[in-house]
């Protein structure tokens, strides 16, 4: 799922600045679409539109061949956004990545703008908005009531399976 962010001035809509992408296990390798993905990814960057990866997938491996891969390389985060600026006013395109564990906060991520303008965006508040709604909801409640087993257990690595357990127990009582 992608939005996007266009810039508005003088009452009217123009042309797109930012996209903001959640990731779909197809977008990721080794999956079949993954270098389509990576076809549209570029050409998006090339239009110089700035473009903001959300990654909640930890089961399969990043976009990028930098970021390690969890649970098996050191320095490997479960969850992470990469937060590509195009904007003609940067000295020369950035990337940066906003990686996160399962016990830590989901972060704010600064989200480019027009010119030298950004937004914090809270990232944590929109994950927390969606999970509590419908077939998200519903996926979290059946989770906990099913004798607190998360799908995919096995896929966290151990000291993260340790701490979503004791979360886990935490909402028995």
């Amino acid at each position: 799922k992608r939005v996007v962010i266009r810039e508005f001035r003088e009452g009217r809509i123009g042309k797109p600045v930012t996209a903001i992408e959640l990731l779909s296990p197809t977008n990721k390798p080794p999956k079949s679409d993954y270098h389509l993905y990576q076809r549209k990814r570029q050409e998006v960057i090339a239009s110089g539109v700035s473009l903001v990866e959300v990654d909640y997938l930890h089961e399969s491996r990043p976009i990028l061949s930098q970021i390690p891969h969890y649970p098996d390389e050191a320095n490997s985060h479960p969850y992470y956004v990469l937060v590509t600026d195009v904007r003609a006013t940067q000295p020369r395109k950035t990337v940066n990545v906003f990686a996160f564990g399962v016990d830590e906060a989901i972060p704010y991520v600064p989200i480019p703008l027009m010119g030298d303008e950004w937004v914090m965006f809270d990232l944590g508040r929109a994950y927390a908005l969606t999970l509590g709604r419908g077939a998200w909801l519903r996926l979290a409640e059946s989770m906990i009531e099913d004798n607190h087993q998360t799908a995919r257990f096995d896929t966290y690595h151990p000291k993260d399976q340790v701490w979503i357990q004791s979360q886990l127990k935490g909402t028995s009582t």
